[in-house]
């Protein structure tokens, strides 16, 4: 797999996608525990996964269309990006926030993001589309 940075989408659908699997973390993790999202809690969370994994993603192709249209090479890319921006965001939120380390989200937080991040991106690679000239 060779590894090479991209530049950013034409098409800003799969950034949104990236960002709504962010921000339906904290979301879906508020309802789980019954408890109000603050926007504080809401920021923290979104915004070091989601700036942690941008900067992956790009640098691994994630946004390149010969990457992102095929099914094959998506997922092992989607699965070294996140296993690589998993634990920078979680490290950063630590540091940024002064929060302290907490073994079982971040388990839970590695584990459902991932699964939404995979889930959406094998949707978004197997969608048909019209063929660009970069594919």
């Amino acid at each position: 797999m060779k590894i090479k940075a991209e530049r950013p989408p034409r098409s800003n659908v799969l950034l949104i996608g990236d960002l709504l699997v962010f921000i339906l973390f904290p979301v879906l993790g508020a309802s789980n525990h019954e408890s109000a999202l603050t926007t504080e809690t809401f920021v923290r969370t979104t915004l070091t996964l989601a700036v942690s994994w941008y900067i992956v993603a790009t640098f691994i192709g994630l946004y390149a269309n010969r990457i992102t249209h095929s099914i094959r090479r998506v997922m092992p890319r989607t699965l070294l990006a996140w296993a690589i921006a998993g634990p920078i965001a979680l490290t950063t939120r630590i540091l940024l926030f002064d929060r302290p380390f907490d073994l079982a989200f971040s388990l839970v937080a590695l584990g459902v993001t991932g699964a939404l991040l995979v889930t959406w991106r094998a949707v978004y690679a197997l969608v048909p589309r019209k063929r660009s000239a970069e594919d």
